[in-house]
């Protein structure tokens, strides 16, 4: 996928038809963020932990192999490396304590899964247009020497 953004989002889902989806929605934006998947939540904590670059939001569903989203969740958000970085739970779950559990752990939002790939489509040029362009995101030093670097070479 090519990108003309500086931003950058971490998909965390089990499911390789979900990922499929998810990146031919950012496709449509005009300017869509890089994108990186994740198998499991197992994944993404080994990988956070060694990366310098961190993502600018992270998308991540709750029923996972191994640590769940809500423990990863718990984990990222107790991590002060990590608390600043949005996250977004993707669910298919409307189960109340499932939607407790995840804001109580820190969840910024909850997107439960859309039924058709149109809805997914709405919900992610929402989900981008609010993070992107509307809120104020927190950058590390070497996130914004990432984002100069890019704007640079547009």
């Amino acid at each position: 996928m090519e990108t003309n953004s500086t931003h950058c989002i971490w998909f965390i889902d089990d499911d390789p038809d979900d990922q499929y989806l998810f990146q031919h929605a950012l496709e449509t934006l005009k300017a869509p963020p890089s994108l990186r998947f994740f198998f499991s939540a197992d994944e993404l904590l080994e990988v956070i932990t060694e990366t310098e670059l961190l993502p600018d939001l992270i998308v991540l569903d709750i029923n996972l192999p191994g640590i769940d989203g809500v423990q990863a969740l718990t984990q990222l958000k107790h991590t002060e490396q990590f608390c600043h970085i949005p996250v977004i739970i993707y669910t298919t779950s409307q189960a109340r304590s499932d939607l407790a559990d995840c804001y109580r752990m820190g969840a910024n939002s909850v997107v439960i899964k859309k039924g058709s790939y149109m809805e997914l489509v709405h919900a992610v040029e929402s989900l981008c247009s609010y993070w992107f362009s509307v809120v104020s995101l927190y950058r590390t030093d070497m996130d914004e020497q990432r984002n100069n670097e890019q704007s640079q070479s547009l």
